[in-house]
């Protein structure tokens, strides 16, 4: 194994949380030591675990360490600033609005200096994700998703 293989992992996929970007069923291959040395950006796609909850998720970093995040129905307010997702998520991230589901973002949300916030892209479904379960600790991303394949296509 070489060293950068060493590095890398593979993870599936079975929910629709990610459509259209990550289709259900993929494969992703996250890099597991990213984060030992990188500090997590913006629109990352990550492998994570939650606290108390078994197994592995996968979602989008939309808030980083420090900041106050809300959902508004004009978009996603970083510190009071509506931040746009870049081009290529147009058809994501439909969901920036509240819901009387979700716990956390409806109002004014301070991410812990340690954590980030992630959601899903799927805009037509409820997706637990921070909104839901609050704020995720760096130490609990496992990768950073840098490519997905459906193997059931090959």
């Amino acid at each position: 194994m070489s060293e950068a293989t060493k590095h890398l992992k593979s993870f599936k996929i079975p929910f629709d949380c990610m459509e259209p970007a990550i289709p259900t069923g993929s494969n992703v291959i996250g890099h597991v030591s990213y984060y030992s040395s990188h500090k997590p950006e913006r629109w990352d796609v990550v492998v994570f675990s939650i606290p108390g909850k078994d197994g592995q998720f996968i979602k989008r970093i939309v808030g980083l360490p420090g900041e106050t995040i809300k959902l508004a129905s004009d978009g996603l307010r970083i510190n009071g600033s509506v931040v746009p997702p870049p081009a290529e998520f147009k058809d994501s991230f439909g969901t920036f609005k509240h819901d009387v589901n979700y716990k956390h973002a409806s109002g004014e949300f301070t991410i812990p200096d340690d954590s980030v916030f992630v959601m899903g892209d799927n805009q037509a479904i409820y997706v637990a994700d921070s909104r839901e379960h609050g704020a995720v600790p760096i130490r609990n991303l496992e990768a950073k998703v840098i490519a997905a394949v459906r193997l059931d296509l090959m």
